[in-house]
């Protein structure tokens, strides 16, 4: 699907078809393209056709990037940022999103959808005078900044799911299992594999000079490195917490381990008699009470009560 937003005489054009793209319309104005799950040859068409990047630009847009980078190609600037995947929420995964800038546009490419350029396209059309004429670094600024909204908002849903696995665990109400707290954890670690170098991209993107940022907005910039710092801390207090659950976990299972071992125990022991009285007169000898036409019931009283005792002295020792 590609979008393009062609701001001109302080009105704005969307276009919804690649058919109806050309390169003197995304001329005429200010430009954001966004691609998102392009059809066969419509990616390649867009950049090599329209836009003329850079080979090399282009082969990173079809080949995944596992980091955050941002490369200089003096008329624009390639950056690669990944953004929050909210079509899986069982698991934590990002979507690349890969960003062209340039003075007058601004093109992203997605393997699949992103959340952040739907606010970005709301704004396009509310206020589309401000959006643009703010600069297409702005614009870039503002589709960071609404992906780092969405990173919290994702770590929101962590945390929620940590208080609900601590109040189970506390509770004694376990539905959840041990692999599920891992998960969690994997997810948070996952998390902060992406942010540390996202936010170094952005620690240079507001230090280094490039033509496409202008200083006022590396001060924004810089203010979207900070904001990743806070995300940064906050992983690490949510793993923190996330271990903290997983060793209260392990003592409850481990406890509820030694109460059912205990009573097995107990059992066992209380049985003991039966089985060394039986095994007694079992044996093919002859017994004390062995002729006697009571044995069967003599025998049976002493079992009762050596049982007996045995209980008695297990809950004088709070054994039961």
């Amino acid at each position: 699907m590609i979008s393009a937003y062609i701001y001109a005489d302080g009105k704005v054009e969307v276009i919804d078809s690649v058919e109806r793209l050309s390169k003197d319309i995304l001329q005429k104005g200010k430009v954001w393209l966004d691609i998102s799950q392009p059809a066969d040859g419509e990616l390649k068409k867009v950049l090599e056709e329209f836009f003329n990047f850079h080979p090399l630009s282009i082969e990173d847009c079809f080949t995944e990037m596992h980091y955050p980078k941002v490369d200089d190609y003096g008329n624009y600037l390639f950056i690669v940022i990944h953004a929050p995947d909210f079509t899986h929420l069982e698991t934590f995964e990002t979507v690349e999103v890969d960003v062209f800038l340039g003075k007058d546009f601004l093109v992203t490419y997605s393997r699949a959808h992103v959340k952040s350029t739907d606010t970005l396209k709301e704004k396009c059309i509310k206020d589309s005078r401000r959006t643009f004429e703010q600069g297409m670094d702005m614009m870039f600024y503002n589709l960071v900044d609404s992906t780092m909204d969405n990173y919290n908002n994702i770590l929101d849903f962590f945390e929620k799911r940590i208080q609900k696995f601590e109040d189970e665990v506390v509770d004694g109400e376990i539905t959840i299992s041990l692999k599920d707290i891992i998960l969690l954890r994997n997810d948070l670690k996952e998390v902060r594999r992406i942010q540390q170098p996202q936010r170094e991209l952005f620690n240079r993107l507001s230090k280094q000079k490039f033509s496409q940022i202008l200083d006022k907005t590396r001060r924004y910039m810089r203010d979207t490195y900070d904001a990743m710092y806070r995300i940064n801390d906050e992983i690490d207090n949510l793993r923190d917490y996330i271990n903290s659950v997983r060793d209260i976990y392990m003592t409850v299972e481990s406890n509820k381990m030694n109460r059912v071992m205990k009573t097995l125990t107990v059992i066992a022991t209380i049985m003991m008699p039966f089985v060394v009285i039986a095994s007694i007169y079992g044996m093919n000898i002859s017994l004390p009470l062995g002729d006697s036409p009571h044995s069967f019931m003599l025998i049976m009283v002493i079992m009762f009560f050596v049982t007996v005792v045995f209980m008695f002295w297990f809950k004088k020792k709070k054994w039961l």
